[in-house]
């Protein structure tokens, strides 16, 4: 599939307009300012994660929460697996695949396509951001519900996450916070515990409410095990490509359709 192709493939739902139209008077001219994406863009070029939670508009993030609460309710599906390819890392929670997303939720589908919405993900991204090629891992909502539940190390077939955050911990010490490895995976099998052991390991609270661009394909991460009972964290994550993934001559699968099929 070719960039222009992605492109052009943007949601014909009767959303689009609306959803233009309230990113359009949100925004303004202010993204015709460089100086206001150049602070993001350093951040996410400094850090591998900074929000963008400035930039949604209040009604279009409680229209996607609440699609994902509505599709949690409908078609969760327990998951307590590991993953080889980083050191048998675990996976203890609910998620939602995309195909079931679709079934209810217009506004996720419309939003993820939006080539206003992918506009400013390529200029904080500094490079051009695209929908991801392999449909499966283009969302997935995941809840985290128990103590223990986790989203183990790993790294993503794709370079850019936006993490939608529905519900979270307030405090730390529940767990389900983020935690990044800047820039030490090239190649997979990951070798997960030297990784760790040689290089420094950095955390950012979960917020809820917010709304994160996360750097996914050479930076490890996981979410923190949740530490308290009654303590949860529901998230929707949307996978996207770039240009460079486009021109990789293999992308493997395997391990999202293990886990995920």
């Amino acid at each position: 599939m070719t960039l222009i192709s992605l492109l052009q493939n943007e949601n014909t739902h009767p959303l689009t307009n609306n959803i233009n139209f309230t990113l359009s008077n949100f925004w303004k001219d202010s993204l015709s300012v460089p100086e206001t994406t150049y602070h993001y863009y350093n951040n996410f070029k400094k850090y591998g994660v900074v929000s963008i939670r400035s930039f949604i508009p209040q009604n279009i993030y409680d229209q996607i929460a609440q699609e994902c609460m509505d599709s949690l309710k409908n078609y969760s599906i327990r998951r307590d697996l590991t993953e080889n390819e980083t050191g048998d890392s675990p996976r203890h929670m609910f998620n939602v695949r995309r195909n079931d997303i679709l079934k209810n939720s217009p506004t996720i589908d419309t939003i993820y396509q939006n080539h206003l919405f992918l506009n400013l993900l390529s200029k904080i991204a500094g490079e051009q951001v695209i929908p991801c090629p392999y449909l499966p891992e283009q969302f997935l909502i995941t809840h985290l519900s128990k103590p223990g539940d986790t989203q183990g190390w790993h790294v993503d077939d794709y370079a850019i996450a936006v993490i939608w955050v529905v519900k979270a911990p307030q405090d730390p010490a529940a767990g389900g916070f983020l935690q990044i490895i800047q820039d030490c995976v090239k190649s997979k099998p990951v070798d997960i515990f030297k990784t760790i052991i040689e290089n420094p390991i950095e955390s950012y609270p979960c917020i809820p409410q917010d709304v994160y661009l996360l750097k996914t394909d050479t930076n490890l991460h996981q979410v923190y095990p949740i530490r308290k009972s009654g303590e949860e964290r529901i998230i929707l994550n949307m996978t996207f490509a770039t240009e460079s993934d486009l021109k990789k001559s293999h992308i493997d699968h395997s391990s999202i359709e293990l886990l995920w099929g």
